[in-house]
């Protein structure tokens, strides 16, 4: 507007120490591009937008996001916003520059042509959408069609200094001093208005107000007033100081001066109530939480939270208030005082008494008089009464009912209060008595049809008896302090032993205090759309579809203790100990508010990336950062997040909880991710999900096509040093088994000689003693031991069979030689095959020697030597040699004699064990005097 041009070369710097506790001022300081806020609207998301001298700025409850002229704006300096039904928002700059955003772009007269026309040499003052149709209007009134993309400018060319409306069929023109109706693109006659100030023809503030009134301010002659359209009349209110803005809100004239905001009474053609004492405000807002908003032109933004707000009134402190709702308007008792509040002429003094009194209730009668209760008779036209004290009085269409501590009259009007003593005791006269109890609370559907709240619990009325309904329900019994009634016909019924009790058709649901609701005494109930609020010492309950909601001094009341609820013009008056407040009804509690959220941006390695829905990332992105955000305005302190990023393939349901607005992922694996964030506050659920798939890329030496390359090369690489290294160790293991072969083979040499020269000496013995044929078996035998032996020669391992034919010559010939001194037995087990069983080649015969020459031949009686062939528990061949010979000391180095055969057999033995890889076992046990026994053990398949 214009007049925003003169203003601000007017008014100097205005100091803000009009902030009270209930307001929260956003200033430059945190964030905003500019103290001088000129406008503001709320986009289909939930964002803020307002309109600086300094840009744009985005604002979702916590940071600010701002926008000049290097963003794409038309200019800095703007001055006017308006969304559309399809979600843009259009931005008009003090020179008359055109442009809107949508999701977050500008666009503006230089990248869309049709938006050409609509630049201007003025400032924009009003716009609006109407069937499609943007119009704007200032200097001249244009046109947009935006969904054929063509502008009409101006719709009337004669226009100056234009103002237009929307009415139900047309669009209404407001010309200098005339008025004109456009329909259907075509501007109809004018009719002229303002003929007795054409001096102040200029410089105009115009607003539409409801369906025939247009609010008027001229800057010239500072008049202010309204154009009533219904009898074209013309109304003013002189001597106002220079008007800032003008806005209906709720049908109610909004009057924005240099030091507050304030109503217009068009009744009496006069400023109303104070509503904002802020200095320098220009602009209202409600958004959709019903939260206000409060521009101005030198101190920011001012917030008052819809939560819990103040009255809009200067008020005393009614630290003992009762509410009582009359006639569309609220009476408060106040010490000596009775407050009248109208939401419209805002709250005076209705009348004052010398002394202070305690209230019990009020009644206004059809000349407006007051009947007060108090605790001893009442006041009704200036006069006390003392012969009757009555608690309540309710009127109906059949008349007034009286309520009394313990009786109940229904009269045909007030008049009749004087005599109530004199009806008679009859159900049709109206008089219904209680004896045994006090009647604290009372809710008539009609003279039939009556609840009855007492101190010994709850009656329903029904005929001349009332019926007791703690027969039925011993909740019922106890005391009742409240009661209301539901749309649906239910009652809401508080008793002093702390329970609220929903009632309907004999059905009960109680809710107890402490576990379900805050508090145990009630002091006032009320139902408004389906949600039901209840005061109580401990604070205020919300009762609705989605569960309690309760409100404490934390969220914003002057007092937990509440005195008393009411109702009134959709908003809910409560009455605490600290002071009056009021709640708007129609914020939503029937369903949990779940609050917006956006990801605003997401930054790989510190660099930006498009937000979408799916993103791929390359695998060298080590840094993941979401930035985002969640619109709070109300409880933005108590505004959590939480966010998952995990695999697909991850079960895990793990949430992580922050109040910060950002996440950092590091050093992710390539895969597919999945990112979720929720938002919520201590008054609603977690938000449904924003959900942002990421990829990031496999490496080229992760892919599976590489690593099968790569592991095929290295196969075969490995493949070939694996069979380069086996085979040099074949080579390596060939020459240690020949190696040690030859060194078996040579101890078998070893052994050979030996034998064959004890062989040889017997033979030259027989011949000696000329025992020939002796000589002759000796030699024969011992042919076929050379003959076996010589067989065995080249090889390590023999069969058992072969071995035992061996020692059975070689016992043979050794009998012949010590004449017969001792017998050998033969014992294999049935569990060895002898002709499969493998055993070293000669490994037994010296051994077998050893026992003849040095055990059996130094005996005076004849030797017994046992050889028993077997399979240990663990599967071994085991050989025991065991002979009753003259043993030996074995723990005795001196006497303990190892004979050179045995040395040979354990060397052989140890060689074998290398060779073949196994265990082999080598013992000796002797006792002299007993014998000695030798037990071989070496593994089964040799």
């Amino acid at each position: 507007m214009r007049i925003f041009l003169i203003l601000i070369s007017l008014i100097l710097t205005i100091d803000a120490s009009s902030q009270t506790g209930s307001f929260i001022n956003y200033t430059v300081r945190d964030g905003l591009p500019s103290n001088a806020v000129y406008c503001a609207v709320q986009d289909n998301r939930g964002f803020i937008w307002f309109g600086t001298g300094a840009g744009l700025s985005r604002f979702d409850g916590v940071n600010f996001k701002n926008f000049t002229i290097n963003d794409g704006l038309p200019e800095n300096d703007i001055i006017n916003l308006f969304l559309d039904s399809k979600g843009r928002i259009w931005v008009y700059t003090i020179s008359g520059r055109v442009g809107f955003v949508y999701n977050d772009e500008i666009h503006t007269s230089e990248d869309l042509d049709y938006l050409v026309p609509l630049d201007g040499k003025s400032q924009i003052t009003n716009i609006f959408e109407k069937d499609s149709i943007i119009y704007l209007s200032g200097h001249d009134i244009k046109r947009l069609d935006f969904n054929n993309k063509s502008s009409k400018t101006p719709i009337n060319d004669k226009t100056k200094y234009a103002y237009a409306v929307p009415l139900k069929d047309s669009v209404l023109i407001v010309d200098v001093n005339e008025i004109s109706k456009e329909k259907n693109g075509e501007v109809g006659p004018p009719k002229q208005y303002f003929v007795a100030n054409k001096a102040s023809t200029n410089h105009k503030i115009y607003h539409h107000y409801l369906d025939d009134q247009i609010l008027y301010f001229s800057n010239l002659s500072g008049k202010l007033g309204y154009l009533d359209l219904s009898n074209d009349s013309l109304h003013f209110i002189t001597n106002i100081q220079q008007v800032l803005n003008l806005k209906a809100v709720d049908d109610r004239p909004f009057i924005f001066l240099q030091h507050g905001v304030y109503l217009l009474n068009t009744s009496e053609n006069r400023l109303g109530d104070k509503l904002f004492e802020i200095d320098g405000a220009c602009n209202y807002f409600r958004d959709n939480d019903n939260n206000e908003w409060i521009t101005s032109i030198s101190t920011g933004v001012w917030l008052k939270k819809a939560d819990v707000e103040k009255l809009n009134y200067h008020t005393p402190s009614f630290t003992s208030a009762t509410l009582i709702d009359l006639q569309s308007k609220l009476l408060l008792h106040q010490r000596n005082e009775i407050w009248e509040i109208d939401p419209l002429n805002g709250i005076r003094v209705r009348e004052t008494f010398s002394d202070p009194f305690y209230m019990k209730t009020i009644y206004e009668d059809n000349e407006g008089n007051l009947a007060i209760a108090k605790r001893l008779g009442y006041n009704y036209k200036g006069k006390q009464h003392s012969i009757i004290s009555f608690n309540e009085i309710y009127e109906s269409e059949e008349g007034l009912t009286v309520i009394t501590p313990r009786s109940i009259y229904f009269l045909d009007s007030f008049s009749d209060i004087g005599v109530l003593e004199e009806i008679e005791y009859r159900r049709s006269n109206g008089k219904i008595r209680f004896y045994d109890s006090k009647i604290t609370d009372f809710h008539q559907f009609s003279r039939d049809s009556v609840l009855i709240g007492t101190t010994k619990g709850l009656y329903r009325l029904t005929s001349d008896t009332a019926e007791y309904l703690g027969n039925h329900h011993s909740v019922l019994r106890e005391s009742i302090s409240e009661m209301t009634h539901s749309i649906d016909g239910s009652m809401w019924i508080g008793t002093d032993g702390g329970k609220l009790v929903r009632y309907a058709k004999d059905s009960l649901l109680v809710l107890e205090a402490g576990k379900d609701i805050s508090g145990q005494i009630f002091n006032g109930i009320v139902v408004h759309k389906n949600v039901t609020w209840v005061g109580t010492n401990a604070g205020l309950n919300i009762i609705s579809s989605r569960g309690i909601q309760k409100l404490t001094e934390e969220d914003g009341l002057p007092s937990n203790y509440i005195l008393d609820v009411e109702e009134l013009n959709d908003s809910i008056y409560i009455s605490t100990e600290g002071g009056l407040i009021s709640l708007h009804s129609n914020t939503t509690f029937e369903e949990s508010n779940h609050i917006p959220i956006f990801i605003e941006e997401v930054l790989a390695n510190q660099e930006p990336v498009a937000v979408s829905e799916e993103l791929e990332l390359s695998h060298k992105v080590t840094v993941i950062e979401f930035k985002f955000s969640g619109i709070s305005f109300a409880e933005t302190q108590s505004l959590m997040f939480r966010y998952q990023f995990k695999s697909m393939d991850d079960q895990n349901d793990i949430w992580r909880e922050t109040i910060e607005r950002q996440a950092f992922f590091v050093n992710q694996s390539p895969g597919t991710y999945i990112f979720q964030l929720q938002a919520k506050t201590k008054n609603s659920d977690w938000s449904p999900p924003k959900k942002i798939a990421i990829t990031i890329s496999t490496p080229i030496w992760q892919t599976w096509w590489f690593q099968l390359c790569i592991s095929s090369i290295l196969l075969i690489v490995v493949g070939a040093v694996i069979w380069r290294i086996r085979k040099a160790k074949r080579f390596r293991d060939k020459l240690d088994r020949d190696k040690i072969e030859a060194q078996i083979k040579a101890l078998k040499a070893q052994i050979n000689p030996h034998f064959l020269f004890n062989a040889l000496s017997s033979i030259q013995r027989f011949m000696m003693k000329d025992k020939k044929d002796l000589a002759e078996d000796y030699l024969a035998d011992y042919g076929r031991l050379i003959r076996k032996v010589l067989d065995q020669s080249d090889k390590l391992t023999i069969t058992l069979q072969e071995e035992l034919e061996t020692l059975r010559l070689y016992t043979e010939i050794e009998q012949l030689r010590t004449n017969d001194q001792f017998v050998t037995h033969f014992e294999v087990d049935d569990s060895i095959d002898p002709y499969i069983t493998k055993i070293p080649a000669m490994i037994i015969q010296p051994l077998l020697e050893n026992a003849i020459w040095h055990g059996i031949r130094p005996l005076k009686k004849k030797g017994e030597i046992i050889v028993a062939i077997g399979l240990d528990r663990t599967g071994r061949v085991s050989v025991k040699i065991a002979d009753n010979g003259v043993g030996f000391e074995t723990g005795n180095s001196v006497t303990n004699y190892e004979s050179y055969g045995s040395k040979l057999v354990k060397e052989r033995l140890e060689l074998l064990r290398r060779f073949y890889k196994k265990d082999f076992q080598f013992q000796i046990n002797s006792t002299p005097g007993e014998g000695t026994l030798i037990n071989i053990k070496f593994p089964s398949n040799l």
